[in-house]
C-alpha cells in the first residue's frame, strides 16, 4: 500500500512538473490570447480536480473539457496565463 501511494505522488509531481515547465516557457501571440492547450493523457485523468484546483488558486484561469470528433473523443485541459487575462 505505501508503495503505491508513493508512485501515486511521484506521478502526481511529474505532471505538475510537466505542465510547469511548458507554462514557465514562451507563449506564443496566440497562446495569449486563447491559452495553452494540453490534450490530457489517461493516467493524468485521476488529477484533474486536483491540478485544476491547485492552478485555479494561483490565480490561473483553468478549463478542462472534451473534444469529440468521429471515432476519437479527447481530454483536453487550457491554462490562460493569469497576467494576459
Amino acid at each position: 500500500m505505501f508503495s503505491d501511494i508513493t508512485i501515486d505522488r511521484d506521478q502526481y509531481r511529474e505532471v505538475i512538473d510537466s505542465l510547469n515547465n511548458c507554462l514557465e516557457g514562451n507563449w506564443t501571440m496566440g497562446q495569449l490570447k486563447d491559452g495553452m492547450k494540453f490534450e490530457v493523457k489517461s493516467n493524468w485523468l485521476k488529477y484533474i480536480p486536483r491540478i485544476v484546483k491547485k492552478y485555479r488558486g494561483v490565480g490561473w484561469n483553468v478549463e478542462f473539457y472534451a473534444e469529440i470528433v468521429p471515432k476519437n473523443r479527447s481530454y483536453m485541459l487550457r491554462f490562460k496565463h493569469p497576467k494576459h487575462m
